[in-house]
């Protein structure tokens, strides 16, 4: 397992830890700190940098599971972007099945 910035892995956490940094979560003494970056080659020669981060990742997925199970009640069953369970192909089974003239998509990657 690679270590991220703070020289931790997350599979190394221990619950002792993991308590701690729910303690400082709750206590406002937390603070997202820096991810470390190494460079990662390319498959077509040259490098990239990749971001490595540890315990901010384990406080990001919380509050993201959090924060989904808060909103995601509310939002229009026609939304289909970065949805649990709803993906580009999502949408395009809802279009085949809501319309049956012919039509057009456009977008941006």
């Amino acid at each position: 397992m690679t270590r991220g910035g703070d020289q931790q892995t997350i599979d190394g956490s221990s619950m002792k830890q993991l308590r701690q940094l729910q303690e400082w979560v709750l206590s406002g003494q937390f603070r997202f700190g820096l991810s470390r970056r190494v460079m990662i080659p390319k498959p077509k020669g040259g490098q990239r940098p990749l971001g490595i981060p540890t315990r901010d990742r384990i406080v990001q997925e919380v509050i993201r599971s959090i924060l989904e199970r808060i909103y995601e009640p509310t939002f229009s069953p026609q939304s289909h972007g970065f949805r649990p369970g709803r993906s580009q192909h999502t949408a395009l089974k809802q279009i085949r099945l809501n319309f049956s003239a012919a039509w057009f998509l456009e977008g941006d990657i």
